[in-house]
């Protein structure tokens, strides 16, 4: 019987203290201009599974599904991510495993993904240590490019705008010489809400289609829309949006600044994974030839490589155990992989008597990567406890902190390229 707590919790490797916890996929803006028209589309990549120390982030929670599986008539007992939902509007992922045998490439992307993470993992003061070595170079350029992005990201981002303008409205009509109830306003604002998620649904899938209002919303909107109030309200919103919109921007680049120096060590130490796993060349400045600087920056990553390893941070080569990954809510299990889990207070393994045996799923933390092993070995006790939104400054978190903290890649966050090697 599986002891999962009720709402969101979080899970903790006994042996090695690494959490387990989601990587949000980057959000690209494959946007285009046609006839003086821009046409707004964004693609956002899968999140990734990984293992890391815990920081108490949305990233970290999880809460287990005991939905009924309509086909099978008992629960789906899915891991569920709280961020991908919560942030990224491409609906529920949970944590799959794959029995099928491994490819050199699946372990080699593992294997740097695991050295990524163990990175990024060290000591405060072995990461301030090494962070000296990080060339002031390969710094300024990077910072350089992240500031226009960032800055070009503030000006177009499509979700901020219209969350300003939902408090806009809501702030007008708050004001007007004749309010609405607090009631009224209340769900004003679930409407505008829901729909501003279902535009956002449609920019993530070019093919969903739209979602249409309920009669009770639509029955609510023409109410608004037929009061003599909306005139005023509108221009009203109109006045106060460009100061709004301006204190946002100060707000996000507030929270950039706080953020970028820890992004520019985990951004170094993507490149050092890569470069150590993937190809010892480096091209900063053009995909198709490598100059002077990157030659330089190469000897700059040869040198860090060298001092984390004296320092006891090594690469290591996974290529045992069956294939963990992040994957759709929605789809069907199928010969040799699994979505099911049971957790009997120490362990966590596949309980699934259709697709996959318990034989190599019990979970694992294999050197920094989370893996499906036979039960015996070492990494495979887990410590799962509840989970709630950690409270700064006697106030919930933002949702701008919140998704920094998932990996800055989210629809919210679209300076998303901007970390990208």
């Amino acid at each position: 019987m599986s002891t999962f707590p009720e709402g969101n919790f979080t899970i903790v490797n006994n042996e090695t203290g690494r959490c387990v916890r989601v990587r949000l996929g980057r959000t690209k803006d494959v946007g285009y201009h046609k006839e003086g028209t821009k046409y707004l589309q964004y693609v956002t990549a899968k999140p990734k599974l990984e293992l890391a120390a815990p920081d108490d982030s949305p990233a970290t929670a999880w809460w287990f599904s005991t939905i009924e599986d309509g086909s099978e008539r008992r629960p789906f007992n899915q891991i569920v991510s709280h961020a991908v939902e919560e942030y990224q509007n491409i609906g529920r992922y949970c944590v799959w495993l794959d029995t099928d045998p491994l490819t050199e490439h699946d372990d080699r992307d593992r294997s740097r993904a695991a050295f990524e993470t163990k990175l990024n993992a060290m000591p405060d003061d072995l990461r301030n240590r090494l962070a000296e070595l990080i060339p002031e170079e390969w710094k300024t350029l990077k910072a350089e490019a992240r500031r226009a992005a960032f800055e070009h990201w503030k000006e177009n981002a499509y979700e901020p705008r219209r969350r300003v303008r939902i408090e806009v409205n809501l702030q007008a009509l708050a004001q007007d010489e004749d309010p609405p109830t607090a009631e009224k306003l209340a769900q004003f604002k679930a409407v505008m809400e829901r729909q501003l998620a279902n535009s956002l649904a449609r920019q993530q899938d070019n093919n969903a289609e739209p979602v249409a209002m309920s009669e009770a919303d639509r029955a609510l909107w023409a109410e608004l829309e037929a009061q003599p109030r909306w005139a005023r309200v509108f221009y009203r919103a109109e006045d106060l949006f460009p100061a709004a919109f301006e204190q946002w921007k100060k707000s996000a680049d507030s929270e950039w600044q706080r953020k970028a120096p820890v992004e520019d060590t985990e951004s170094w130490h993507r490149l050092c994974s890569r470069f150590q796993f993937v190809s010892e060349d480096i091209r900063l400045t053009s995909p198709h030839y490598t100059t002077d600087q990157d030659k330089r920056v190469a000897v700059e990553v040869r040198a860090y490589l060298e001092a984390a390893a004296k320092e006891g941070v090594l690469p290591s080569l996974i290529a045992s155990g069956a294939g963990m990954r992040m994957y759709g809510c929605g789809s069907s299990r199928y010969k040799g992989s699994t979505y099911r889990w049971e957790y009997d207070g120490t362990y966590i393994y596949g309980a699934d008597d259709r697709t996959v045996p318990s034989e190599r799923t019990y979970w694992t933390d294999e050197d920094g990567s989370l893996v499906g092993k036979s039960k015996g070995g070492p990494g495979q006790t887990w410590t799962i406890a509840p989970w709630k939104m950690p409270v700064r400054k006697n106030e919930q978190m933002d949702p701008l902190t919140a998704i920094l903290t998932t990996g800055l890649y989210g629809p919210i966050a679209v300076f998303r390229d901007i970390f990208k090697i």
